[in-house]
Order: structure tokens, then C-alpha cells, then sequence
């Protein structure tokens, strides 16, 4: 299968994907980098008064020979802060190569995701790296996923993303905030998920974290009856959704006023 080329509209865009790259490009805010970088979100998160959603952090690092791996559970998560999908999970302590996993973080620091996916904002970043808590819920090996789609600090809808594999195979699921299915990828959902239980306080906290910004994606887990923040997303799949068919393309664009103002530049 191949993917159609489509020439993109800078100048008056109108779709998800267009407004997406404009933002890559016209509106560099300098909080775009604090906030997209997985370790110094967490201040932003304090500041904002939500410290308790926070994931327990077990170290961080400048460099793997930092690492003290008598300092962590039998059971932990390893990131680099600065990029996409490099994350390395430790399911048992007992059975890891220390060697294997400092060369990839290694070679995970010295990537310039910025060049790779071509989204601006990572240049900025320091590649530290990150030891948390393992999250778990009792259904895969990642916890059901919430990624509420915010636009100028108010949450339309819900990505919920389930039975996702360390390859990233993953399944979408969307909803609108009443937890009806929307059918944005042209695929009847066949699974109707179960809404979750702290879905009202989810929504509260993406409009808490969703403010500052015309767009952001804020990322949640539902752990034990407990909210976990995930992530903060500017520039879901590097405004390249090809999961959306051409009239969710339409009407999600239609969600997102782009600023009045061009800001270039993060710093």
C-alpha cells in the first residue's frame, strides 16, 4: 500500500495536517520545548498544580554510566526526554544486558529527532535520561492510553489507544467527550470500550494542561483508580495523520484556530 502524496497548503491552511505543520513552523514558542521534552514537563505539570498526577521517577541522567540499577524495582520504564518511541521496558531486573541497554540509549542521545521527523521543537532539547514507575492496569503491556485533542485550552475529543505492543502495533479507538464513537478513521469500531472512571477529571486536568497552547495533545493513563500524566504531544505523528480520512482531516482542522500571529523561534 502506498500513501498518495498531498501538497500541502501553508498559505491558508484548512485540514489537521496543514494547521499541524504551520504550527511546526510559524509558531515556535519556547514552552513548546519545556513541555515537550518528557523530563522538564514535570515542573510545568508542578506549576500547574497537578504534582499528583505525575509518574514516580526512580533517576535521571545525563548518561548511561549514571545508572544505578540497585536503585530501581524489579519492575521500571527507561526513556530518553528528547523524542518519540525510545523507551526501553524492564519487565523482570533479573534479566537485563546492561551493555545492549547503555549502547541504545547511547545511540538514542545522539539522535537529532528533529532532522528525523522533522518537528523543530526536539533541536531545543537536552537528551537526558529517564527512569519511572512501571504502569500497569491488567490489560496489555502499556496501559490503556487516553490522548485528549486540545485546542486553545479546551478538550473536543479522546484518542483511546489499546492493546499496543513493544513494535507499536496499536488499536484507535476515538471518542467525543460524552463518550460517543466517532468513526474518524473510516472503520467501523467493533469494540465498544468501557468509559473510564475518572473520565470527567481527565477532562479537567486537559483543560488545565491544554491552556497555553492552540494545540496540544494531553496524554493520560486511568491507573488503579488513580490519573497518571503521559505526555504532552504538539505535533501528533509529525502532522502526518494518515489514520484520519479526509473528512475527519476537515473537521478537525475546523477545531483548530491557528494564531493571529506568526512567533518564530524558541528562544
Amino acid at each position: 500500500m502506498t500513501t498518495k502524496k498531498v501538497k500541502l497548503n501553508l498559505s491558508d491552511p484548512e485540514t489537521f495536517d496543514e494547521k499541524i505543520q504551520w504550527l511546526k513552523f510559524y509558531w515556535q514558542d519556547p514552552l513548546i520545548v519545556k513541555c515537550g521534552d518528557k523530563y522538564t514537563v514535570r515542573k510545568y505539570i508542578k506549576d500547574k498544580g497537578l504534582k499528583e498526577i505525575l509518574p514516580r521517577i526512580y533517576g535521571s541522567y545525563d548518561s548511561p554510566d549514571e545508572m544505578d540499577y540497585n536503585e530501581y524495582p524489579s519492575k521500571y520504564v527507561i526513556k530518553t526526554s528528547n523524542a518519540c518511541k525510545t523507551i526501553i521496558i524492564v519487565n523482570d531486573a533479573n534479566y537485563i544486558n546492561k551493555k545492549k541497554i547503555k549502547t541504545q540509549l547511547e545511540t538514542w542521545q545522539n539522535l537529532d529527532y528533529s532532522k528525523t521527523s522533522i518537528e523543530p521543537h526536539y533541536k531545543y532539547m537536552f537528551p537526558k535520561i529517564i527512569v519511572e514507575e512501571f504502569l500497569e492496569d491488567g490489560v496489555g503491556l502499556f496501559p490503556t492510553d487516553y490522548k485528549f485533542f486540545c485546542f486553545n485550552g479546551k478538550p473536543k475529543f479522546v484518542e483511546v489507544m489499546t492493546n499496543r505492543d513493544e513494535n507499536h502495533n496499536i488499536e484507535r479507538h476515538f471518542y467525543d467527550l460524552n463518550w460517543q464513537p466517532l468513526n474518524y478513521t473510516g472503520t467501523e469500531q467493533n469494540l465498544v470500550l468501557k468509559k473510564p472512571k475518572l473520565f470527567d477529571e481527565m477532562i479537567r486536568i486537559s483543560e488545565i494542561l491544554s491552556e497555553d497552547f492552540p494545540f496540544v495533545r494531553v496524554d493520560l493513563y486511568e491507573i488503579k483508580d488513580q490519573i497518571i500524566f503521559g505526555e504532552l504531544t504538539f505535533t501528533p505523528t509529525s502532522g502526518m495523520a494518515t489514520y484520519f480520512t479526509k473528512d475527519a482531516q476537515q473537521e478537525v482542522g475546523n477545531m483548530l484556530e491557528l494564531p493571529r500571529h506568526k512567533k518564530v523561534g524558541f528562544k
